[in-house]
């Protein structure tokens, strides 16, 4: 009888489930044997998958995510042989079971990832696999989830003589039944008729076309997790392939029903006066709807249903009769031809007739197809009809007087159809449920401005979940900076950088010189500081190019800047970007981190699935983010969004104590300065020069004279990128000229921080 598709053919994992026998391709989750979660980073899992020995993994996920099999490491599979000692002749934790391709045994010692203090088993003859799971954030649960897909039972192969031929992994089910009745059930193998057995296995294995394509005529994939009389797993796995079971003289034949031709006529010459009786069976009870569950393996073993109905016999009874069979892992064409032949036999097969026969029909055996003609035989009757019907033969019972009682079914070549309708293809099936990575955002734009804001836009791709996003900046805290110089000239082509101090660096930093990013690579031992001055560096990092600088250049270490952001759950699937071209449409997240000079940026998203693709930029140029004035650097400067004023009002005067000093807060990097008068000079144009601590600030500004004295400006004419922290400083202004006709009027000088 069929058994359970969901006990079948997803083998699903939990503690204290009887091992499984399982014959050809399945999912399997596996039982749970042993498991140790004592280190935080990793889950060690031991999974009893089945009675050995198995043959190959194909596939793997845990907790979702699909693993390499061809790469060893997170997992060992053991194959199920017989348990081995270890080299010391103990049960030392050292066996690593079948490397891929897994045309090897491997071994069945004590595995080599049994945790400290536990007794190490080899579990014989039971195929596992063991595995280190790394801590995954993203699990779609909290426990362990795993699943495979799996060559499962090897099993032997015989010749018509009944000598093995082979060991090895087969779906045909004449193998599998051969298997069941020697390996599991114990009978001696001189009790199989094995030139049947090879018979059948031949009839199963051969080619068809099926919708134009070449398959095999049967497989079989079916598995049994729970406790179940023999019988019924045999019949489960006859059911398959249209095969039966017959003990002749104490020999077990297979045969598998099929299109054949007859052997033998009945007549009146040969059935026994008074023996021949025939019927049409009542079928109104029989079901006339026929439902099989199935999981496909071309669909990823998606659970599919699949119906036959007998029209002609619902109108004819008025009614629907429906039964249900499972048949564990089988393709739709093989699921419906099954399908087909149950109906079919069932219904349109209902004439049965029973005969004794004389000693001429000593040969027929059940499984035969005759012809049989009698003069009471409610066929053939009319003009023109054939005498003949064709039946196959059910029973055949010896008497003592050598004559022979025959039940018969009748016989029709359609019952064994080798055709099929068109697959149902099925798209997203896959049984592992583990949520899509989300996509990487398609543009996205990153500005700065004098008010403090770092501004992020984004464009959301269509049925992007993102939840939360992580900027990273590579920047240079210049209210904290560690600097150093070069102590000799740098060609683009050097990896050794001459440097003045090593204070503040550590093996590992990205470090600054001109518009070039640069890694320390040594000497020394990474985290720790450099042990020489002569640093060995990795050039052009960060999407940068490398670049020649002067003895003298200065060197600045850049810091990690992480920004995390969170999105509103569905946020991003309900607004996705219309046109991803339009950058007035995309996301817009802001953050105020204060005084950075950004080189590099990176950006990525996550959603329930996992992390995204970082995207990444490069913001190491001069002149692009504020103007290429002196001490200006590389970079886009982010700001406290504070701003200081100098205001010296009425006409001007040259003198260097007009108007009290700015006095900066502490821990502040001056960003760029302007000035401006409401009335401009005349005759020739005013000259400023700023102090910083009493020290020259920038160069000697100019705000040009204009017509008529209207206001003036200097435009921007330094920055404070160079200088880094100016907190606590006094910084106030000089007049060094006014115009000779006018001297101009309420001069105000702009200090952004």
């Amino acid at each position: 009888m069929p058994v359970s598709t969901q006990n079948t053919d997803v083998l699903t994992a939990s503690l204290g489930r009887p091992i499984v026998l399982a014959y050809g391709r399945h999912v399997v989750g596996g039982n749970v044997i042993l498991m140790d979660q004592s280190d935080p980073q990793f889950t060690i899992a031991f999974i009893a998958l089945g009675e050995g020995q198995w043959d190959a993994v194909e596939d793997l996920w845990v907790n979702g995510l699909q693993i390499d099999v061809t790469m060893p490491g997170i997992f060992q599979f053991h194959k199920g042989l017989r348990g081995e000692l270890s080299s010391s002749g103990a049960l030392d934790p050292e066996g690593q079971g079948a490397l891929y391709p897994f045309d090897q045994d491997g071994d069945q010692k004590v595995d080599s990832l049994t945790p400290p203090g536990v007794q190490g088993l080899t579990f014989s003859r039971t195929s596992y696999l063991s595995l280190k799971v790394p801590l995954d954030v993203f699990s779609p649960t909290p426990s362990l989830e795993f699943q495979g897909v799996f060559r499962t039972r090897k099993v032997r192969i015989f010749n018509s003589s009944g000598i093995q031929t082979g060991f090895e992994y087969s779906d045909n089910p004449a193998w599998q039944i051969a298997d069941m009745l020697t390996t599991v059930r114990g009978l001696p193998d001189s009790r199989l008729d094995w030139p049947s057995f090879v018979a059948a296995a031949g009839y199963c294995a051969q080619q068809i076309s099926v919708n134009g394509t070449s398959v095999p005529r049967f497989v079989s994939n079916l598995a049994f997790t729970q406790v179940v009389d023999f019988d019924k797993a045999l019949d489960a796995m006859l059911s398959t392939c249209r095969g039966y079971l017959f003990d002749t003289a104490g020999s077990i034949r297979l045969r598998i029903d099929c299109p054949r031709s007859p052997c033998f006529d009945f007549t009146m010459d040969n059935i026994v006066e008074d023996s021949f009786s025939a019927q049409w069976l009542d079928t109104r009870a029989t079901p006339n709807r026929l439902e099989i569950g199935f999981r496909d393996p071309d669909n990823d073993f998606a659970l599919m249903t699949m119906l036959w109905n007998h029209e002609p016999q619902q109108t004819r009874t008025g009614r629907v009769v429906v039964a249900r069979i499972d048949l564990g892992n089988m393709p739709q064409h093989q699921a419906e031809r099954i399908g087909n032949y149950l109906l079919t036999r069932a219904i349109d097969n209902s004439l049965y007739c029973k005969l004794r026969a004389t000693q001429a029909s000593l040969a027929v055996m059940p499984g035969d197809v005759v012809r049989v003609k009698h003069d009471a035989a409610p066929w053939g009757t009319a003009p023109g009809d054939s005498r003949f019907e064709t039946f196959e033969v059910l029973e055949a019972d010896d008497n003592p007087d050598e004559t022979r009682d025959f039940l018969l079914q009748v016989y029709r070549d359609s019952t064994y159809p080798d055709t099929a309708g068109p697959a149902q293809n099925l798209e997203a099936s896959s049984v592992r449920a583990r949520l899509a990575v989300p996509p990487k955002p398609p543009h996205w734009n990153l500005s700065a401005n004098l008010g403090g804001e770092l501004r992020l836009s984004f464009a959301i791709p269509e049925g992007a979940d993102y939840r939360t996003g992580d900027l990273t900046l590579l920047a240079d805290e210049e209210p904290h900076r560690v600097s150093a110089t070069l102590t000799e000239p740098l060609s683009d082509s050097e990896t050794t950088l001459q440097v003045s101090s090593s204070a503040g660096f550590v093996l590992g930093d990205y470090v600054n010189v001109g518009t070039e990013i640069l890694k320390i690579a040594g000497p020394g031992v990474n985290g720790a500081p450099p042990t020489d001055t002569a640093w060995e560096v990795s050039r052009a990092q960060k999407l940068t190019d490398a670049a020649a600088a002067d003895s003298g250049a200065a060197i600045y270490r850049l810091n990690l800047i992480p920004l995390h952001f969170v999105l509103p759950p569905g946020f991003t699937l309900a607004h996705p970007t219309i046109n991803l071209a339009d950058s007035g449409q995309y996301h817009v997240i802001r953050f105020r981190p204060g005084r950075f000079r950004i080189l590099h940026a990176s950006l990525c998203f996550t959603s329930l699935g996992g992390s995204s693709e970082t995207v990444e930029r490069s913001f190491a140029s001069l002149g692009a983010f504020e103007p290429n004035v002196p001490g200006t650097l590389a970079g886009m400067r982010t700001s406290n969004g504070g701003l200081g004023t100098i205001q010296i009002p009425g006409p001007l005067a040259t003198g260097d104590d007009l108007a009290m000093p700015l006095v900066l807060p502490p821990d502040i990097s001056i960003g760029t300065i302007y000035a401006t008068v409401a009335k401009s000079a005349l005759g020739q144009p005013i000259q400023l020069q700023l102090k910083l601590d009493g020290q020259d600030f920038g160069p000697v500004a100019e705000l040009p004279v204009t017509s008529e004295g209207d206001p003036s400006a200097s435009g921007v004419f330094v920055s404070g990128a160079q200088f880094g922290n100016a907190g606590g400083a006094a910084l106030y202004v000089a007049i060094l000229q006014t115009g000779s006709d006018s001297p101009g009027e309420d001069l105000t000088v702009f200090v952004t921080v």
